[in-house]
């Protein structure tokens, strides 16, 4: 079955309002993408899990590009290395321990994602970046594995389709729809109710695909890292 591509998203958006565009001048492709980054939200989908990523910092540097379509961190590890770890910790704290005069730990990195950065190029989304507590002396030290909650990807061009599974593909046609009519009506449109049912059709379904077993051993999760505790702070004079 062919999957619905941008294209036919906004021409259904438009059977749903009768018209080609919105009174309110909105965008019909700026409400389809914010109807993907909703649906998105709505549920901790399984597949929205990403597969791990390489990130190889070079010399002289304490931040990298994440991925586009970074959501929020799941897991990080040091490639290749069983003793050192990695520590989400929150952006002042990695401020704290760069203006540091000696690095707190060899044997554990601080990092958080970039709360915010400034957009540079109109029209193109600013890149979120992963930031280190220190400045890598040499090229692929550290070198991490992240593993990441992916957000939605606005749609582009007119054959692109989402990046998700093709059973959620008319939850997003009917809650793009109703969105859409809901910038020129007064009420809910139809196809809102009918985008909840399907979405917790969907939810049923996937929060099972993973049986219950119990912990998954010998993956990411046992390596989760934990946040600084204000006795590491004290014991590092941050």
């Amino acid at each position: 079955m062919a999957r619905t591509t941008k294209a036919e998203y906004l021409a259904l958006m438009k059977h749903a309002i009768h018209a080609e565009s919105p009174a309110t001048g909105v965008m019909l492709e700026t409400v389809l993408n914010q109807a993907g980054q909703r649906l998105f939200d709505m549920k901790p989908w399984p597949w929205l899990i990403s597969d791990p990523v390489e990130l190889y910092f070079t010399e002289g540097s304490n931040e990298i590009d994440l991925p586009a379509d970074f959501g929020g961190m799941t897991a990080c590890a040091v490639k290749n290395n069983t003793f050192q770890r990695v520590e989400f910790v929150d952006h002042n704290l990695i401020n704290r321990l760069r203006n540091n005069q000696t690095v707190a730990s060899n044997l554990i990195f601080y990092v958080c994602a970039q709360p915010w950065s400034k957009q540079v190029t109109p029209g193109v989304s600013p890149t979120p970046k992963l930031l280190l507590d220190r400045v890598a002396t040499v090229d692929g030290s550290p070198t991490f594995m992240l593993v990441y909650k992916r957000d939605f990807v606005p749609l582009v061009d007119d054959a692109s389709v989402p990046d998700m599974p093709q059973s959620m593909d008319w939850a997003l046609t009917c809650l793009c729809r109703a969105m859409a009519w809901g910038l020129e009506n007064d009420g809910e449109h139809p196809d809102m109710g009918r985008a909840m049912s399907v979405i917790e059709e969907q939810w049923v379904k996937w929060r099972v695909v993973q049986p219950n077993l119990g912990p998954i051993r010998g993956g990411a999760g046992d390596r989760l890292p934990r946040r600084i505790t204000s006795a590491d702070a004290a014991r590092f004079r941050i």
